[in-house]
């Protein structure tokens, strides 16, 4: 019984309905960047800054993809076609200004 119960928690969590789309934010122009989230609600970014550290935050279309309290906060990620890409992610409510 255990088995099954485990089996059918591990279909449920690789469904697609739980995958966040991801973009690499360097090889993505900032239209599609900024279309994605709106179309997906929530997508993944990362690019590798020249030091090699890779960077990576979940953006969002607005406040109701924030969970626990948190709000949308204005950021920027680079773009292929421009190096500040307007975007919202989650932070904690404890930092809203």
């Amino acid at each position: 019984m255990k088995a099954m119960i485990l089996s059918v928690a591990l279909v449920v969590l690789a469904s697609p309905a739980f995958a966040i789309q991801t973009l690499v934010s360097t090889a993505s122009s900032c239209q599609t960047i900024q279309s994605t989230i709106q179309r997906n609600r929530a997508v993944l970014l990362r690019y590798t800054e020249r030091s090699g550290t890779p960077i990576y935050d979940r953006a969002v279309a607005d406040n109701a993809q924030c969970t626990g309290g948190g709000f949308a906060q204005r950021t920027t990620f680079p773009a292929a076609d421009n190096r500040a890409c307007p975007v919202l992610i989650c932070a904690p409510t404890d930092l809203r200004p």
